[in-house]
């Protein structure tokens, strides 16, 4: 009976391990995953604009600039 208790406890030791090294592989899978995803679709761009050009279209009165963008 003891044998077999031994042999459980060294089967538990196995499996945690085993489990463990699963637990790191998979931590470095998902960040190697994350980072071919930036990769993938995280790139420079290169745009020459003017500066201070202004696309909202100048009114005589008092121009509305709530739909301008910044750059």
């Amino acid at each position: 009976m003891q044998k077999i208790k031994d042999h459980q406890s060294h089967l538990e030791s196995l499996r945690s391990e085993i489990d463990s090294k699963y637990q790191e592989a998979f931590t470095l899978h998902k960040k190697t995953a994350d980072r071919v995803a930036k990769l993938k679709y995280n790139f420079e761009v290169i745009v020459y604009l003017k500066q201070g050009q202004v696309e909202v279209p100048q009114l005589p009165v008092a121009t509305d600039y709530k739909d301008a963008i910044l750059i």
